[in-house]
Formats: C-alpha cells, structure tokens, sequence
C-alpha cells in the first residue's frame, strides 16, 4: 500500500490507519517499538492511546487498518505519531471519504509457540524422507577412534545425507589415522554438495590430496604462530589460496593486529577472524563481540529473518557433527542425541527437533525476554554457553 510523502493530518477528517507490511511490531512489557525493515528506523510508542492504535491494527478480526476519528487527533500524541508513521514511510492514514468500503492491509504475524508446535509435527518419524529437509550441513570428525565404527556406518551417514537438503559436508580431524578415509572421500565426492576439509595451519602438509579431490579448505591459524610451520603450510597453499579461507583465531587485540599483519603480507582475500575465549579475555569480548543498539541496528532484517529468531536458532538449526566415535550432536555443548553405530540420521532428527535444546534455542530467557530489541539480536550463540550468560549486549533494561 502506497504511503503519502506528506505528512499533514487534516484534524477535521475521519482516517484509516494501517502499517506497512514490512514492519515489525515489537511489544512487551517494557514497551512497544515498529522496526522498519527495510532501512532499520524505529519508532518507539510509548502513549497508551498510541499502542491502542497499534493493536487495534494488529487485532487479525481489523484486517490490518484500524479506524481513527477525528476527535482523536486533537490528541497531540497521537497526532505526532501518526505523522512520524508516515514521515518515516512506516504506515499511512487514508481519508475515510476516499474509500467507499474498510480498506484491508496484510499484517505479517507469527504465533511463536503454534509455529514450534507445527515444526514438531511435521516432524512425524512415520513421515519418511520429508524429516531430512531440516538437515543442512553435516559435520563429520574423524580420528583413530573411527576405526572402531564399520564404514558401513558412516556410508549410511552418506547415503541419507544424500536424499536430504544438505548443502554443506565438512571434514575434520586427524583423517589420515583413518583406515578408510579414501574410501570416505570418494564416497562423499559423489554428493552434489559443497565439501570443506577444517583443519589447523600446521597440518597442510598431511593433506595434499584434499586439493585435487574438490575440497574447500578452512585453514585455522591459531596464535602465538609458528613461524617455520607457517612457512612450510604457506609454500603449500600459495598457489591455491583461492581454494583455501584463513580462519583466524583472536582472543586479544594483539591477536588482531598479528590477523591483519598477515592478511596485509601475503595478500590473503578469503579470511574472517573467529574470537576465542579463554576464561581470561572478558574484556577483550565486551569490547569486540559484546553488541550495541546502534550494533543491532547497523543492517536490515527481513520480517522473515525476525520471525526466524523467534522460532529457531538460526547458529545451531539444521547442523549436526558426528564425533569420531560416532556421537552425534546437534551442538557439541550440550549432550549427543544419538549415534550413527545404532541410529539412523532420521531418528537423530526427529530427536533434536522434540527433545533438544539446540535447533529451537532462542532468546526467550531473561532478560532478553524483557528487551525491545529481542528479536531483532542473533539467535543465542556458543559464546553465551561459554561465558554462561544468556545474552552478549551492552544494552540495559529500563
């Protein structure tokens, strides 16, 4: 619905009010805010009159377009809200006279708790293959312990991997302690997926065939660095650094000058920086991974991004990773919910999504569940289990 440049009301007039689809309407206890997604401005509502109007609007039996009569806007909170409405192209107000019948208006809206509960049904372990659509990306770790499953197992992994929506398979580990990792590999290579080997700088050289077997690397780079191993991986890898992203590990602001001195040197284009910690770099996370409002706000969301945080983790949801031992977790913090020596991938599922913890975490705790901006932070993350807190932000509860 087209929204009017001007922002004069005429106090003389009956208006329809709506708000546009692509806000989002945040409300609890401690107040309610409209979020515009497209260009991140907000509009804090803090008169009862005013909220009334939002709620009148949001009530699904108003079809998105409350009433509003004239002796209202001799209001001036009212008045000034509906101007702010439409002067930040967030609602408009449509002159009764205008319109020979109620207008309608499409309100997104998500029950977060209906939602659950309708993921969870479909979630049916008679429901067949339908149940893999929810797996996106397999993890497999692999060591000498892997040795002790029958491949069988672990070509089963492959086989439903296979039949699912998983876009992503990484290895990782000590493979070459792995009496069938070549059979493994030329397993996974018929999977049309994306396929990445994660390992440690100083093992590059144990590792050479991944290159010639369509394999992404991710290289971590762990400091303090050594300097000769550093040499030796970088003489491997320097003719194929555009099939290689430099994963480097920070837990202190010297850690990143190190990251950006190397960068700069040898003219790394893939890279991001993965902070660590440590129990002893507080202030090193409040200071680089603890966020602002003006940090929350800095891009977009989408109404479908929003509602995603409500429902699910969005970090853990559709990941697993299968230990060498055959464990498998849908986050390696919280407990396995199966074993692929004794469970199919299927039932380890249908598990996580009604008896886990980690797909459907999300900020419903306090005081997230008392902030404005609740759902417009990322999903819970590792770092809040590793510092045993719920939330990673500077912002404070009114």
């Amino acid at each position: 619905m087209a929204t009017l440049i001007d922002t004069k009301i005429d106090v003389n007039k009956d208006y329809w009010i709506t708000i546009e689809p692509y806000v989002f309407v945040m409300s609890n206890n401690n107040g309610m805010m409209l979020y515009n997604t497209l260009d991140t401005s907000i509009i804090h509502v803090h008169s009862h009159d005013c909220k009334s109007i939002v709620n009148e609007i949001l009530d699904k039996e108003n079809c998105g377009v409350a009433f509003l009569g004239k002796a209202k806007l001799m209001n001036k909170e009212i008045y000034d809200f509906i101007s702010e409405l439409r002067l930040k192209f967030m609602g408009d107000a449509i002159d009764v006279t205008l319109s020979s019948t109620k207008p309608v208006q499409f309100i997104p809206s998500l029950n977060l708790q209906n939602n659950i509960s309708r993921l969870k049904k479909e979630v049916d372990i008679s429901a067949g293959e339908n149940i893999m659509e929810y797996l996106h990306e397999v993890t497999i770790n692999v060591d000498n312990k892997t040795n002790n499953l029958s491949f069988a197992s672990l070509a089963s992994v492959i086989d439903e991997i296979e039949i699912s929506n998983v876009g992503n398979i990484q290895l990782t580990g000590n493979i070459g302690e792995y009496s069938h990792i070549k059979d493994l590999i030329a397993t996974i290579n018929l999977l049309q997926v994306d396929k990445n080997f994660l390992l440690d700088y100083n093992q590059i050289g144990d590792y050479l065939f991944f290159f010639n077997n369509h394999f992404f690397i991710k290289l971590i780079i762990t400091f303090p660095l050594n300097g000769q191993l550093w040499n030796n991986s970088w003489n491997i890898i320097s003719n194929q650094k555009e099939n290689v992203e430099f994963i480097f590990k920070v837990a202190s602001e010297y850690d990143i000058e190190l990251s950006k001195n190397i960068i700069a040197k040898y003219d790394i284009q893939f890279y991001h920086y993965l902070p660590e910690y440590n129990n002893q770099n507080d202030e090193f996370f409040r200071k680089n991974v603890f966020f602002t409002v003006e940090d929350i706000l800095s891009s977009p969301l989408s109404v479908s991004e929003i509602f995603a945080h409500q429902t699910l983790n969005t970090f853990d949801f559709g990941k697993i990773t299968i230990l060498s031992n055959g464990d498998v977790y849908a986050n390696v913090h919280y407990p396995a919910i199966g074993n692929i020596a004794i469970h199919t991938i299927h039932e380890i599922i249908y598990k996580e999504m009604n008896e886990g913890i980690s797909w459907l975490r999300i900020r419903d705790q306090y005081p997230c569940n008392n902030c404005i901006y609740q759902w417009l932070c990322p999903s819970p993350s590792n770092y809040e289990i590793l510092l045993d807190r719920p939330n990673l932000c500077h912002y404070s509860l009114p």
